[in-house]
Parts: C-alpha cells; sequence; structure tokens
C-alpha cells in the first residue's frame, strides 16, 4: 500500500485498520453525527505483515464512545435549550447528509433552513456542533493512546515502530558501531520552542473543561469500578457536558502577553512528566543493542519559547515582559523541583544500618551545616540514620532559598546559583544508592529528578527574543548619529553599515538613553536583560536573539554590536554576550542569498569569535512567509536547497550547524506529520541537532495528553536519530536540475494568482480574514500596520482564512500548472518526477502533502464562499483561476504517485474527510449567511453587528474544531 500522510497525525502515516468507524447515526438518543479524524497511530514497518485479531483495538470501542459521548450531548442541549433545538441540530444534519448524497433539492433546501434562522438559533447550532467535534476529538485521541499501548503490548519485546528503540535497533542492526552511536549521541540536541502565534483558536476555560473530562473517561476504563462508582463517574461526565454547554466558547477580549505565558504553562506537567520517560527510554535501548557498552548520556531534548519574547510586530512585548515571563517560568520550574524533593525524601526513608552505604553522604551534611547553620534546626527532627532523608531536606532548604531569589539582587545564603549544583547534589544520592543492593530499583524515580533538572534547570524553557531587522537598523541610525559613528546609518548601503558597525565595534562608547527615543531605549533595555542574566548565572535560561526578515549581513552584526554594547555595560567577560544570534530568512529572496549572507559573516572576525563562544550557529527558515511569498512548491524546494547550501558553507568554515525550522501546524505553513517532515530534510543538515516551533494548535493536540506528547516526542528522536546517520538516499543532481525548473515554473503560476489585479479584494471577501484579524485568541496583531497588501498580511491569518473558505489554496496552488508547463518544455518530465518520487523522500513528503490538501480542500464549499464576492468580474475571474488550479493539481498529482484518485492508497483516510465534511458542512453554511447579513450592514458598530460578529467568531471557532486546524 501507498504510504500517505494525514496533516495532523504526528506519526506520519495513518492505519487503515484504525480509522475511526462511519457513524451516521450516533444514538437514537444523541445528536446525529459523524465522527471523522483518523486515529493517528504508526504503521508497522515495511515488509511487516498485519496480523489480525486483537492486535488493534476494535473500532467499536471508539464507535460505542463517540455515541455514548453524542447522547449525553443531546439529552444536555435538550435539557437546557428544548427538544425543538435538538431537532433543529438533526434536521440540519439530514440536510447536509442528503446534499453529500447528491440530492438534487438538499442544497438549496439547507441554504434556505440556515437563512430562516434566528441569531440564537444560530447559537445553538454552532454551539452543537462545536462541542460535538470536542467530544469526537477527545474519543478519538483516546482511542489512539489505547491503540498504541496495545500495539506495543503485541510487539514486546520488540520495538515499537517509530521509537526511540527502533531507531537504535535499526542502526545497530545496519553496523553502527557503540563508538559510532556515542558520536551521534554526543551531537544529538532536539529543541522544541513554543510560540504564541494566534491560532490556538480554544479557550483556557474550556480546554481545562475538556481535560477534565478525559480524565473522567479515563476513570471510567478501569475494570474494578464498582457499579456506585461508574455512575458517579458518568454523572460527572454529564456535569462537565453541562458545564461546557453553559460556557463561552470565545474570550471576550485578546489574551495579555503574561496570560499567553500562563495558559502556555497549561502544558508544563505534561512535559515534566514526559521527559524523563523520553530519557529512559534511550538509556533502555542502547542497554539492549549494545549490553557490553556504556553511554555518556547527553542532554539532547530542551525546550524553549517566543511567549513574553517575541516583539516583532508585538508593541506589547517590553523588556519587563519579557523579564516577567523568564520570572514565571522559573517560579513553575523551581516548584517542579520542591514538589518533586518533598516526594521523594518521603519515599527514600532507607536507613544507614540497613544501606551503609548512605552514610557517605554524612560528611556533605555535616558540611552543609557549618556553611549553613539554619540547616542544624531543619534537619534536627530527621532521624540521624536516615542520612539520605536529611541530605534531601538540606537540598529542599536551598530550593526555598533559591525560590526566594529576586532578579538581579544578592542571593540568599544556601541559594542554588544554577541547577548544575542542584545536579550534583543529587548525584551525591545516586551514587550512595548505586552502592546499595536494590539500590538500581529505589533510584528509578532520582534519576527522573536529576533528568528534569537536565532538560528544564530552573528556566522551564529557554526564553528567544525576536525582532525584525528593521527595527533594529532604525534604533542603530539613531544611536550612531547620538555617538558619532555615521549620521544616517540607515541610508548606508551594505558596505557603509558594516563599516559603521566595525567602527563601532572598535570603540566604547557612552550612550545618554533618555535622549533616545521611546524605541530605542526598550531595545537597549532589552539587551541589558540579557547581559544581566547571564551576569547573574542565567545564561542557561537564554535561548537566542532571532532575527526576522534578515536580508544581509548587517543585520546580524547589528545584533552582535547591541550584545557586546550591553555586555561591556554588564562587566561580563571581554564583552560578550553568550547567546546564540540566530538570524531568519523567510522569503524566496532571502532563502537563495541565505548561504552568501552566513559566509560573509563566519568571515567576519568578531562574529566568528561569537559563533566559536556559542559552539553552534543556528540558522532559522521560515516555512509561513515563503509559501506566502512563492507559492506551496517554491517554498518547499527553496528551503530544502537552502539547507543544502547552509551546511555546505557552514563545513567551509568549519562550523556546526543547527537550522531552526519555523513550522506552523497546517500544511500551508510547513505543517503536517513532523517526523515524516523530518525524514524529507537533508541528512547533512540535521548532522543531530535540530529546533522547531510549535505553533498554536498544534501545543494542545500534542502536549494535553502525556501519552501522545510521548509518542510525539518519541517519534521526533526516532527521525532525528535516522536523518542524522545519514539513512536517506541522496538525490541525484539531475533531481536537483528538475525541482528547480519545476519550482520556477509552479512561482509563476502562482504570482500570477496573487499579483493579478484585484486578488486582495477577493481574498477579503471571499474568505472571514476580516472576522480572524478581530479574533481575540492572540495578543499580537493579525497584520503589519499599513494599507492591506499580501506582504503586509502576516501568513497566520492568511492560511487560516483559506483553511476556514475550505480553498487550502496556499498548500497546492501552482503545483499542478508547475508540472503541466514543465511537460510542455521537456516532454517526459513527468515521468522522470513519477520514478524521483518513489526514491526520495523530499519529493514523496512534498506530493503526499499537497495530496492530502487538495483532498481536504472542498470546492463546493469554497465556490459559495467566492460567492460572497460582489464584484462578478472579479469573483469569475479568480473562482475560475482557482477552481481550475485545483483540477490541474489533482491531475499532477495522480500523474506523480501513479494514483486513480487522491488519497487511493488509503480510501479509509479519504473515507475519513468524507465522513468529516457533512458535519463541517452546516458551519460553513453558518458562517457564509453571517458574513453575508454582516457585510450587508456596511462597518456598522451597532449593538446587531456586534452579534453577527461574535456569531461569525463561534462560525470560525467550530470550523477549525471540525477540520482540526486553523493555520
Amino acid at each position: 500500500m501507498r504510504r500517505a500522510l494525514c496533516e495532523k497525525c504526528t506519526s506520519g502515516v495513518c492505519n487503515p485498520q484504525c480509522s475511526p468507524p462511519n457513524i451516521h447515526d450516533l444514538a437514537s438518543r444523541g445528536l446525529r453525527m459523524a465522527s471523522v479524524e483518523c486515529v493517528r497511530v504508526h504503521p508497522k514497518p515495511p515488509g511487516h505483515t498485519e496480523q489480525t485479531g486483537n492486535n488493534t483495538m476494535d473500532d467499536r470501542v471508539l464507535k460505542d464512545e463517540i455515541r455514548t459521548l453524542a447522547g449525553i450531548l443531546g439529552d444536555v442541549i435538550q435539557t437546557i435549550e428544548g427538544a425543538d433545538t435538538r431537532s433543529h441540530l438533526e434536521e440540519i444534519r439530514d440536510l447536509a447528509l442528503a446534499r453529500r448524497a447528491g440530492e438534487p433539492e438538499a442544497e438549496a433546501a439547507l441554504e434556505k433552513r440556515i437563512a430562516s434562522l434566528t441569531e440564537s438559533e444560530i447559537d445553538s447550532l454552532i454551539a452543537g456542533f462545536s462541542l460535538f467535534f470536542d467530544l469526537a476529538n477527545l474519543a478519538e485521541d483516546r482511542h489512539r493512546v489505547r491503540v498504541l499501548r496495545e500495539r506495543e503490548r503485541d510487539r514486546d519485546p520488540d520495538p515499537r515502530a517509530e521509537s526511540i528503540a527502533d531507531a537504535v535497533q535499526t542502526l545497530q542492526q545496519s553496523g553502527f558501531s557503540a563508538e559510532k552511536m556515542q558520536a551521534l549521541l554526543d551531537h544529538l540536541d532536539i529543541e522544541l520552542v513554543f510560540t504564541a502565534h494566534p491560532t490556538e483558536a480554544k479557550r483556557r476555560s474550556v480546554r481545562e473543561k475538556i481535560r477534565d473530562l478525559r480524565e473522567h473517561m479515563a476513570s471510567l476504563d478501569d475494570p474494578d469500578l464498582l457499579p456506585a462508582e461508574s455512575r458517579r463517574l458518568w454523572r460527572l461526565v454529564r456535569g462537565d457536558l453541562l458545564s461546557l454547554w453553559q460556557t463561552d466558547l470565545l474570550r471576550e477580549r485578546r489574551p495579555t502577553v503574561l496570560e499567553e505565558v500562563n495558559r502556555a504553562l497549561f502544558f508544563a506537567g505534561t512535559l515534566w512528566e514526559t521527559a524523563p520517560r523520553l530519557y529512559a527510554d534511550l538509556r533502555s535501548a542502547l542497554h539492549r543493542a549494545y549490553p557490553d557498552s556504556e553511554f555518556t548520556m547527553p542532554t539532547f531534548l530542551r525546550f524553549g519559547t517566543w511567549i513574553g519574547g517575541d516583539r516583532d510586530g508585538h508593541p506589547g512585548v517590553t523588556w519587563r515582559i519579557t523579564a516577567e515571563a523568564m520570572r514565571i517560568l522559573r517560579e513553575r520550574a523551581l516548584k517542579g523541583h520542591l514538589d518533586q524533593c518533598r516526594s521523594i525524601r518521603r519515599t527514600l526513608s532507607l536507613s544507614d544500618v540497613k544501606a551503609p552505604a548512605l552514610g557517605a553522604l554524612r560528611p556533605a551534611i555535616d558540611e552543609a551545616a557549618r556553611r549553613w547553620p539554619t540547616t542544624r534546626d531543619i534537619i534536627e527532627p530527621i532521624d540521624s540514620r536516615e542520612s539520605c532523608r536529611r541530605w534531601l531536606r538540606i537540598i529542599q532548604w536551598r530550593l526555598e532559598q533559591t525560590f526566594n531569589v529576586r532578579p538581579f539582587e544578592a542571593m540568599p545564603e544556601g541559594a542554588y546559583s544554577a541547577g548544575a549544583e542542584l545536579r550534583a547534589d543529587l548525584v551525591r544520592i545516586l551514587e550512595a544508592l548505586d552502592e546499595t543492593p536494590g539500590g538500581d530499583v529505589v533510584d528509578q524515580r532520582l534519576r527522573d529528578w536529576i533528568t528534569q533538572v537536565d532538560v528544564f534547570g530552573f528556566h522551564l524553557e529557554r526564553m528567544d527574543v525576536r525582532q525584525e531587522s528593521s527595527w533594529h537598523t532604525e534604533v542603530l541610525d539613531e544611536i550612531f548619529r547620538a555617538i558619532g559613528v555615521a549620521d544616517q546609518y540607515a541610508s548606508l548601503d551594505e558596505t557603509g553599515r558594516q563599516a559603521a558597525l566595525a567602527d563601532a565595534m572598535n570603540r566604547s562608547a557612552e550612550i545618554d538613553a533618555e535622549a533616545l527615543s521611546e524605541n530605542s531605549r526598550e531595545t537597549l533595555a532589552l539587551f541589558r536583560l540579557l547581559a544581566d542574566t547571564v551576569r547573574t548565572g542565567g545564561a542557561q535560561a537564554l535561548g537566542g536573539a532571532v532575527i526576522s526578515m534578515t536580508h544581509q549581513p548587517s543585520d546580524v552584526l547589528a545584533v552582535l554590536w547591541l550584545g557586546r554594547h550591553a555586555a561591556a555595560e554588564a562587566d561580563l567577560p571581554d564583552a560578550r554576550l553568550p547567546m546564540p544570534i540566530i538570524p531568519l530568512f523567510e522569503t524566496i529572496e532571502d532563502l537563495a542569498h541565505a548561504p552568501d549572507t552566513l559566509n560573509a559573516l563566519l568571515e567576519h572576525p568578531l562574529y566568528r569569535e561569537h559563533v566559536e563562544d556559542a559552539g553552534r550557529q543556528i540558522v532559522m527558515v521560515g516555512y509561513s512567509d515563503s509559501t506566502k511569498d512563492g507559492g506551496y512548491f517554491t517554498a518547499a524546494w527553496s528551503l530544502h536547497r537552502s539547507q543544502i547550501e547552509l551546511h555546505r558553507i557552514s563545513m567551509k568554515h568549519g562550523v556546526r550547524l543547527t537550522i531552526f525550522h519555523g513550522r506552523g501546524g497546517s500544511l500551508g505553513r510547513g505543517g503536517g506529520p513532523a517526523a515524516r517532515s523530518m525524514r524529507s530534510l537533508p541528512p547533512q543538515s540535521v548532522d543531530g541537532a535540530i529546533r522547531i516551533t510549535e505553533q498554536g494548535e498544534v501545543l494542545s493536540e500534542r502536549y494535553d495528553d502525556p501519552d501522545i506528547a510521548h509518542r510525539h516526542l518519541e517519534q521526533m528522536t526516532w527521525a532525528t536519530l535516522l536523518v542524522s546517520a545519514g539513512t536517506g538516499a541522496a538525490p541525484d543532481p539531475e533531481w536537483l536540475e528538475l525541482m528547480e525548473a519545476l519550482s520556477t515554473e509552479a512561482r509563476k503560476a502562482y504570482r500570477e494568482l496573487v499579483d493579478g489585479d484585484g486578488f486582495i479584494e477577493y481574498f477579503e471577501e471571499a474568505t472571514p480574514i476580516a472576522e480572524i484579524e478581530r479574533l481575540p485568541i492572540g495578543s499580537r496583531p493579525a497584520r503589519r500596520q499599513g494599507a492591506r497588501t499580501l506582504t503586509g498580511l502576516r501568513a497566520i491569518p492568511w492560511v487560516f482564512s483559506w483553511t476556514q473558505s475550505r480553498h487550502m489554496l496556499p498548500a497546492w496552488y501552482g503545483l499542478g500548472a508547475g508540472v503541466e508547463r514543465l511537460e510542455a518544455a521537456r516532454p517526459g518530465s513527468i515521468e522522470r518526477l513519477r520514478e524521483i518520487y518513489k526514491r526520495w523522500s523530499f519529493f514523496e513528503g512534498t506530493i503526499d502533502n499537497a495530496e492530502l490538501a487538495l483532498a481536504k480542500a472542498d470546492m463546493g464549499i469554497a465556490r459559495r464562499c467566492a460567492m460572497m464576492v460582489r464584484n462578478e468580474t472579479r469573483r469569475k475571474q479568480f473562482w475560475s483561476a482557482i477552481a481550475e488550479e485545483h483540477e490541474r493539481s489533482r491531475r499532477a498529482v495522480l500523474a506523480i504517485n501513479g494514483a486513480a484518485e487522491l488519497l487511493d492508497g488509503v480510501p479509509w483516510l479519504r473515507r475519513s474527510i468524507e465522513v468529516r465534511n457533512p458535519s463541517v458542512d452546516p458551519l460553513n453554511f453558518v458562517q457564509t449567511e453571517l458574513l453575508t447579513r454582516l457585510r450587508a450592514r456596511g462597518d456598522s458598530d451597532d449593538p446587531e453587528s456586534e452579534r453577527l460578529r461574535q456569531l461569525a467568531r463561534l462560525s470560525i471557532q467550530g470550523v477549525s474544531g471540525g477540520l482540526r486546524t486553523t493555520g
């Protein structure tokens, strides 16, 4: 069976036996809706013969769970809203099914029925369908976990496919020696960076209630429940749904930045619990594959954040906000360590009499009592024969002292200056337990804690700061004028800017910040914050300084100067700020020039010193803006080609390179299956290290549930190990030349569309972009200042809008025309592309993602959205172009992959989309009705218009839940 990708499946390949059933009638008392999304589980390895019987969980479990939850939801709706509301929902669902079945009058009947609804009835309809999708999605996630556990149980002792053990075993069996494995581990560095991009449409309050519901459903899985306990839990489930129905699904206002920081902490518990499991998996896998070898375990998994540090286009992120965000993260990490300390102290009750090796802790206890006399009274109540508990009580006291540290103030006595000190104290216990019979069993929780210290330190997530390059240019223009370096820095060409920067770096200058503009003062204060953080021992809390829209070397050298100036003011050694500077290349043109930019930087003596201090150069590549700029295929190819060249430049200079992938959650922004996307990367560009953004709704999809989080992270590690080991086939030079030609043609076709006169007008009226920009789901403005242009529009609402209108245009447009034009110019090209598809993971993944996007696009709904465009000429012009290109792209994909129809190789996935559509369609019909009513009222802000806008926003959230993606 040909492999196919599921957009939301973190494994990348879904198994047909694990897809949910087609549920048209969920219950006689429930809402008649359908479950749709695939259950996202990974396949057996190539060549494996799937077993039947109990190997895969029976789908009836999923079917029954959705039926039950839908039935309870129906009862809740009837209880609160009445039988008529329930009847209306089912009537509309039936009409949507009839429309999909091709009944001639069904579409007109559905349109007429929805047009007749009052605003109150529309509100109930949106809520009913939205909550049904929440329940179906929850049930499918639970089923996925059940299937994964069943798979692992059936395969034991063989490793589960796409697991860490699978990767280690694969490499060992391919002849990878223990020495080569250690060399690979030495460079293994996976960092996932959380962002607050406004694509998470669900309120935290709603997520918390769904998490409560998940926990109650998990409790119901206990086979030992008494009947009374079961009835109580079902009452709690019904209570959860009653509460959900009566909860506002949308926020009243945009969150503040600090609210976003705290909202992201919703997933901190999952990360804290999951990370030690990953490290234990790696230790176990190495032991099983190389039983006679000892390995040094790296800190291979870390987490970063932009939340509180991303100031690009966001005036609300100030240096004080960044400082407070880091304080909140530090506080959360220290609370986690304190909880672990208290818990383990209760557990490790070993006596020195029965475990004499623990007596080795006594000198450390005595030394602590001498240095910090307060600890004598603290440990006095603990039995003197329990050295382990006494030492842990001292550690607890030191953590409490650390918790009370205030930024940049003197450290209280006994406070830890860094996580490394805490780790050393824990290792003392571990070494004593290693000398104790049975200690390896007792010390597992302690090992987990040490892993948490390694991964999270006292910072939880490393803070990146991001700013757009032109901001720094304007700031330096003012500062350099003030200190006499250059009168018009911003007006200089690249050579002049580099000369001015070289001059500035060779002189020390006093800057009168009070005489500068607010923007310049803010920038200097930010870099002083970063320098002071390093000075007070918090360098491990810093990620990197990301420069968006990097165009030329001076954009990077400007940040180097700002860092050096702040470091000098903070008296850091050699006036160096040891924080990586990360250029972000986002447009097609900038990606093409990125290798030359990096080469120039690495030839700059001071910048080269900076990179050597950091030990590695990080370069970020942007998937979202490059797709908006050049179209789907051109962006994919430009990113791939740029990474190959960036690696070549870094090798030329003897510098290790980490590529930072700015991927979004949707196919139009580099999303899709994370692990399989990684397998498509150029192997040389990974080299053990990778950084990836985790954005918007992806955080909830991947980190709400600890088991799903573990699966996602183990697949990321699996992919990184295999790609870094170079297990993929190298592309033939002819393939590269053909990709270049296809990219050129595809970009031409895409730009012909978006550069067409009136295209922005079509986009604004055929999609809910205006309402998306008003959604209170993120603190960051949805578009840059100035008139509406394609360049000024941010990539996230761009993709979000096309997804809502079911065009899915950013994930496929231009591919069909590119292939068609290439074949016309070079007959036989399609045949060559078919061969390349079979042999090259990059091209296979790119075509498979386009195939999924084409299948998920719905031209029937898209055409209805296009009818909202008032200018008939514009409407016909652009709709014809889009519809024709969709058909061309469909034919191109099928010609390349050899299938008869989209997703032909995975009929269950095609059927999954078909079954989901009738439940999403009513929300799209409602959305177009609301937008039509709203636009007829003009720009009015009267109560009626505001009510329509609120309902339109709710419909947007409902469609997002139905499609399980936003932007």
